[in-house]
């Protein structure tokens, strides 16, 4: 005999018994008559243990049985089962199985038999080879199948539900805990927000194969779109916003040494950089006339490599040199000592001629002011070794200045009208600042920023977005035509420039390169962790949905 599940006119399921192979008018008959007989529309009785311990214990199991019953396929091994079967007293692999089937039927406790499927399946995640290889075992274990081709079925289908189950696991813990690469955390550390592209390109690096062409592709047709009309005047705005940021987050390097930044109403570029310069002289203007400097060799030697890098430059530019050094240096000397009176005009002085030569348009004087600089330099340093108590603030100093110098070098760039540098243009000006042998600090990543400026000069764009101007015109003249669009591609059109206001970009900087709170870390690592067991926990509940 055998128990059936059969649905009764109340909605509750009933277990019959009738013979074997019965069919369903025959089950339903059988039903019929043992509800008659009994006089009501109860269930019979149910088995003598039909607790929920028996439910899972009888779904752990089942991975176990089918383990055993494909072991049984192998040549010989049946022979040893049965020889094991006689001289024990037990049952062979065929009829135990058999009889835990017979348990898991007449066992109600579906969903407890489900956690001990689960359970039974875990170890499937130690076989390695990924979700596929461990769903598909987990599938082919909790098969009913007996033939060939129904197993492979459940195999697959197992195989494809716990990649499925792996990739959507894997997307929430990167939502949880995105990837950052170098670059893009350098910028965010920095404060300079990124468009969507941008970010694409950069969260598609931690994506493999996929994620990197993915991220490329809408980086790609961000840039082609910033070239259009109307679409340009919408997404160089977001990107003009990252340069800027950028500009000010060089310039405030250079005043970091002595505690200032930019105040938010200065604009960056020509305004900017005067304002550094401005607050680096005053620290100079305070503190040098309190000290004094003596002359020594390696202040004329260092003078005197300067006037020997100029030895390409006319005759005039060399007699230039030397004479303005002359005026600067030994014409307010006394007994080879710098008062501290003479200290503070000589800086004033010098700082004066670099900014007016450096700004010509002549390469000639340009490099002339290259050679004040270099001098500017030594001159400093001559003042470190002077006055070592002071040193602190004067290293601090020194060091705003090269920062700012290597700003207003990029800031001199043919083009650049506002004094708004591009990150490239920025780079240029650092590798050639770079005083190391055959530049061997850029070469080795050493020189210092060199993250942030690599990072700028390969995400941001190369050249200064301009403002907008030719999209604006564009879309006077879509105005002027009197074009109508439907209300609903207007509402799309609207939506996809959302990313690219300074809302939008806030709010997608914090989703892609944003700092995680505790929870969301929390829930990205437990999300990872869940991965590798997802394949023994997707199986059963695949195969239980399918049923």
């Amino acid at each position: 005999m055998t128990i059936y599940r059969v649905q009764g006119p109340d909605g509750k399921t009933y277990r019959i018994e009738g013979p074997d192979g019965a069919s369903p008018d025959e089950v339903i008959a059988q039903a019929q008559q043992q509800f008659s007989a009994s006089g009501s529309a109860e269930s019979p009785a149910a088995p003598a243990d039909d607790s929920r311990l028996r439910g899972f214990a009888a779904g752990l199991t089942k991975p176990i049985d089918k383990l055993a019953e494909l072991t049984m396929k192998i040549p010989g091994v049946p022979a040893i089962d049965r020889f094991l079967s006689d001289i024990t007293g037990t049952p062979d692999v065929a009829t135990h199985n058999a009889q835990n089937k017979e348990i898991r039927d007449n066992n109600t406790r579906t969903g407890y038999q489900m956690a001990g499927n689960i359970v039974g399946t875990l170890p499937t995640a130690l076989a390695g080879g990924g979700p596929i290889r461990q769903g598909a075992l987990g599938g082919l274990l909790l098969s009913d199948k007996k033939d060939a081709s129904g197993m492979l079925t459940d195999a697959a289908v197992g195989a494809l539900a716990s990649k499925a189950g792996d990739m959507v696991i894997g997307g929430a813990a990167k939502a949880a805990k995105p990837y950052v690469s170098k670059g893009a955390k350098a910028l965010r550390d920095a404060g300079v927000p990124m468009t969507l592209g941008q970010l694409a390109s950069q969260a598609g690096e931690g994506g493999g194969k996929l994620g990197r062409f993915a991220g490329r592709a809408i980086k790609g047709m961000e840039d082609r779109l910033a070239g259009l009309p109307i679409a340009g005047d919408i997404i160089n705005p977001a990107r003009q916003r990252g340069v800027e940021a950028y500009n000010k987050s060089v310039l405030n390097r250079a005043l970091a040494p002595i505690g200032k930044s930019i105040p938010d109403d200065i604009p960056v570029g020509h305004d900017a950089i005067r304002f550094v310069g401005d607050q680096l002289s005053k620290g100079y203007d305070d503190l040098l006339p309190s000290l004094n400097a003596n002359i020594d060799k390696p202040f004329m030697d260092g003078l005197q490599s300067v006037i020997d890098d100029t030895a390409t430059l006319p005759l005039e530019r060399q007699d230039q040199l030397k004479s303005i050094l002359e005026s600067v240096f030994l014409n307010r000397q006394q007994n080879g000592t710098f008062s501290g009176q003479a200290l503070k005009d000589a800086e004033t002085k010098l700082t004066g001629l670099v900014s007016n030569y450096s700004k010509s348009s002549d390469a000639d004087q340009r490099a002339l002011g290259q050679a004040l600089a270099a001098a500017r330099d030594e001159y400093r340093t001559l003042i470190e070794r002077s006055n070592p108590d002071a040193a602190p603030v004067l290293q601090a100093l020194n060091k705003g200045w090269r920062e700012l110098t290597i700003a207003e070098k990029a800031a001199a760039k043919v083009g650049n009208t506002d004094g708004v540098f591009s990150p490239k243009q920025y780079a240029n000006a650092a590798l050639m600042s770079d005083s190391s042998v055959r530049r061997r600090a850029t070469a080795r990543g050493t020189r210092p920023n060199q993250e942030l400026t690599d990072a700028a000069a390969s995400i941001l764009p190369n050249p200064v977005p301009d403002s907008g101007t030719a999209g604006r015109a564009a879309a006077g003249l879509l105005g002027a035509g009197a074009l109508y669009v439907e209300p609903t591609t207007a509402a799309m059109m609207a939506a996809g420039t959302l990313p690219y206001t300074t809302m939008g970009q806030r709010f997608l900087n914090s989703l892609f390169v944003g700092d995680r709170g505790p929870v969301a870390l929390g829930a990205a690592n437990a999300l990872e962790q869940t991965r590798r067991l997802a394949p023994g926990v997707i199986a059963p509940l695949t195969q239980y949905g399918g049923q």
